[in-house]
């Protein structure tokens, strides 16, 4: 699953190096205003997994209780997200104005909030990071490298940058599928195994390698590109 040339294009002239800076603060008077009636907060399986681990929930029981899915139109993979509060929209997890999820446990997308990133699938690059738009915060300065606090987000990265290569197999495998019920039953297999079937106590990379040797087992015609 790629990006088409029109958003390659547009996230080039966005782009933001590590040492390049832009203007942001989170201020306690916007009360959590970016948690509201935003975009939609779409989970990776590592950050449920983060999640699931800071509550010493089972990861069943975090998304049963605070997520939806819906299957992407061109990728066809489930795609998780938080699943917003009826009446203001806010996130679930958002407090008194303050959000619940704290240090590592918060999703990728909310931690580098004004930011945003991608990787292009099959590059050698790591995420490239470019600025979204603001609606809310202060003017202070500082560098993307400062405030993603590159020397801890490393390790988020390699989870991500393994899930991502599983998307572009996975995607590559879905939609080659044309038979309907074929799809559905290899959709829910791939939800499974791919968000679902973790321990948070064993490392999350080894786990979702493990995960989808299996789906070889179960997926006729599904092969992995090691």
């Amino acid at each position: 699953m790629g990006y088409d040339e029109k958003f390659i294009e547009d996230m080039r002239k966005r782009q933001l190096g590590l040492d390049d800076i832009f203007q942001f603060s989170c201020l306690e008077s916007c009360k959590g205003q970016c948690c509201k009636n935003n975009d939609t907060i779409i989970l990776n399986p590592f950050d449920i997994f983060r999640i699931a681990k800071h509550f010493n929930q089972p990861i069943s029981e975090v998304i049963k209780d605070n997520c939806e899915y819906y299957h992407g139109s061109d990728s066809r993979l489930p795609i998780m997200s938080i699943r917003r509060r009826t009446g203001d929209g806010s996130c679930r997890f958002l407090r008194m104005g303050k959000c619940t999820l704290h240090g590592t446990c918060k999703p990728i997308s909310c931690r580098i909030y004004p930011l945003g990133r991608y990787h292009m699938p099959g590059s050698d690059e790591g995420y490239m990071y470019f600025l979204q738009q603001i609606t809310c915060g202060g003017k202070e300065t500082q560098t993307v490298r400062d405030w993603i606090d590159a020397d801890t987000i490393g390790e988020i990265d390699r989870m991500s940058l393994a899930w991502g290569k599983a998307v572009l197999e996975l995607s590559t495998y879905l939609r080659s599928i044309n038979n309907p019920e074929h799809l559905k039953m290899a959709q829910r297999a791939v939800m499974i195994a791919t968000y679902v079937s973790y321990d948070t106590d064993i490392d999350f990379v080894e786990q979702l390698e493990g995960n989808l040797d299996k789906l070889q087992l179960v997926l006729p015609g599904f092969k992995r590109g090691k």
